[in-house]
This record gives structure tokens, sequence and C-alpha cells, in this order.
């Protein structure tokens, strides 16, 4: 059974999905926001939604949402629709779309970026973000679609921090099978398709053009 903060994270996911693209609801979008962090040798991205005016007094919840294989964050932010409907959760939540090296994600799997470090990558983006307000470290949250999705799983089965994670198009790496250790109960909305022609519902090799 989904806990309160569980089913909290779960009902903005069900606003985005249901309402999203909806030109009532749909208001002025707040800008997108880049941050720039160090990882190793390497400087990483991200973009982020946060209130223009951020209070000292708010702890926020964090949300990150990860592009799929081939795709960026700012498009990300787009195709989720969370740059539309933020104004309505700006009170006290931050939106943040990762990006990935290359446009792809160390998910685990070990077919790209096997050298790049993105769990620490994920780990200095928040201690940055914690530089610009307050996070709530009990409600960071994080959904992804695709290769995204799957780096969602890693996520979960490595990071105390992450209290929910909602995967689109996604199932869990072979990989991560025998290795999962979460190293704390993380409630799990799975979003996926029967028909789905390349990522197969019930396991397999994930095709496409990546």
């Amino acid at each position: 059974m989904l806990n309160a903060l569980a089913r909290h994270f779960t009902a903005l996911l069900f606003a985005v999905i249901a309402f999203g693209s909806h030109p009532v609801w749909a208001k002025s979008e707040v800008a997108l926001k880049k941050i720039e962090i160090s990882v190793g040798k390497q400087t990483r991205r991200a973009w982020y939604l946060a209130p223009t005016v951020v209070s000292e007094k708010t702890s926020y919840s964090l949300l990150f949402a990860l592009h799929g294989g081939g795709g960026k964050a700012q498009s990300m932010a787009e195709i989720s629709q969370l740059n539309k409907i933020y104004p309505d959760f700006e009170k006290s939540w931050i939106f943040v779309f990762p990006e990935g090296l290359d446009k792809h994600w160390n998910d685990a799997r070990g077919t790209r970026n096997t050298d790049v470090d993105d769990l620490k990558y994920f780990d200095e983006l928040i201690a940055a973000l914690e530089k610009i307000a307050k996070i709530d470290p009990k409600r960071i949250f994080a959904t992804g679609i695709s290769n995204g999705g799957m780096m969602s799983f890693r996520l979960a089965c490595t990071k105390p921090w992450l209290r929910a994670f909602a995967p689109v198009a996604a199932t869990m790496p072979a990989s991560l099978k025998e290795t999962c250790r979460p190293p704390r109960p993380t409630s799990l909305l799975l979003i996926v398709g029967d028909r789905d022609p390349l990522v197969p519902f019930e396991g397999g090799d994930v095709t496409g053009p990546f």
C-alpha cells in the first residue's frame, strides 16, 4: 500500500497524464534554469523549475524527470508537460530535468556510457540544488521514460534518498535483478504497455534506433 508521501507523488504523476496538455489548465510557463556541476573531471548539466522567489521557510519536494535515450533534458520538460503545469506546484515543488552524457544514461545494462558515474551525478546534483533551496530529504522522487525509466530503477536500487519512482515505458534491467538491494522501502508506479514494440512487456531485448 502506498504511504501518504507516495500517494502525493502518484497524484502529481496522474495530474501530468490527465491534464498536462489541457489548454484550460496550462498557465504561463516558468522559465527553465540551467545548473552545472562537476562530477570527477566532467562538467555535467541539468535544467530545473523553481519558484521565482524561493522561500527560506519551505522544504521543497524534488522531482527528477529523466529523458529517454537520444533525448535531452529540455525536451523532457516539454514532452512530459511538467513545464506547463509547474505553476500549480511551485509553492512546494522543484522539478529537475537531468541530462545524460551523449543523450544516454548508464542504466546498468552495459550498453551505453558504461564508464559514466551517473549515480554520483545525482548525488552531486542534489547537493547543488540544496544551495538553491531547502530540499525535504523525505520527498525526493523520480520518473523517466525508456532509458531514463531504467535509470530510475537503478537509483531505486542504490539510493536511500529516493522515496518513490514512476518509470514509463521501462522495465528493470536484467543486470539489476540479482544485485538490486534498495537501502529502504521504495514505492513504485510502473507505467508500461503490453504492446510496446521497443520495450517488451514481458522482458527481452530492447529495440529501437539507439
